[in-house]
């Protein structure tokens, strides 16, 4: 509808709450007296806000609650009822993005929608959605997917986006992750060693892992475990 201009959407913009008397002062008066509930809300009103007669003016709204110990949702209620009996105008604060009607406002019915534009312009998001989902899933550096996107090629990986980085370490996990088998089996070949040497020989924060490996090996059938947590290679 915005594309087709009968309607514009603006951003999210702050536009403070704004009051102006809708009555002469005799009939507010009289209201006053009718009404001691809002006789000092409106009094308070009158002294905070010049000109309120003449135009709508910004609401103090804080001013007013702290003045009369009010809730913000108790006086925006008793604003609303005051210009529900016709007493004032109440524009209340807004803080969202807001729809602006650029002719007269008309009937569903008689509301024309080009259907082949509107079908045009979802696919056309959907399009930009899944690419983005694409580009997010994909374990493909990210500089050569941006480069394909429009159509031009890489002649190498960028090594600096989070996928060759997180690439790059698990390549170097499962390179020392090798290197610390092969010690492993070197070890336990060489001589009947306890597990506490064995753990001994690798860094501690590697202890787990060690572990899962000494594990690993026993399930293999590849070493076994002697009296007094000695460990030997099965021949």
């Amino acid at each position: 509808m915005e594309r087709s201009g009968q309607i514009f959407l603006s951003e999210a913009i702050f536009d403070p709450p704004k009051i102006m008397i809708g009555v002469d002062r005799n009939e507010l008066y009289q209201f006053q007296l009718q009404n001691p509930a809002y006789e000092k809300l409106i009094t308070i009103i009158l002294r905070l806000h010049q000109g309120i007669f003449r135009q709508a003016v910004r609401l103090e709204d804080y001013k007013i609650c702290s003045l009369l110990k009010l809730d913000a949702s108790v006086l925006t209620k008793m604003l609303f009822h005051l210009q529900q009996i016709g007493l004032i105008q109440f524009y209340p604060r807004k803080e969202m993005p807001q729809i602006i009607f650029l002719s007269h406002r008309v009937e569903a019915k008689y509301l024309v929608i080009d259907r082949e534009k509107y079908k045009f312009l979802k696919d056309r998001a959907r399009d930009k959605m899944n690419a983005v989902i694409n580009y997010l899933l994909k374990p493909i550096c990210r500089n050569e997917q941006l480069l394909e996107y429009f159509d031009e090629k890489s002649v190498s990986v960028c090594g600096i986006c989070d996928v060759c980085v997180t690439k790059k370490r698990r390549e170097e996990a499962q390179k020392y992750e090798s290197e610390m088998t092969v010690k492993l089996i070197e070890l336990i070949k060489s001589k009947t060693i306890s597990l506490q040497e064995l753990i001994a020989s690798f860094p501690v924060k590697h202890k787990d892992k060690l572990i899962e490996l000494i594990q690993f090996l026993i399930n293999e059938k590849r070493i076994k475990m002697t009296s007094g947590d000695k460990i030997e290679w099965i021949a």
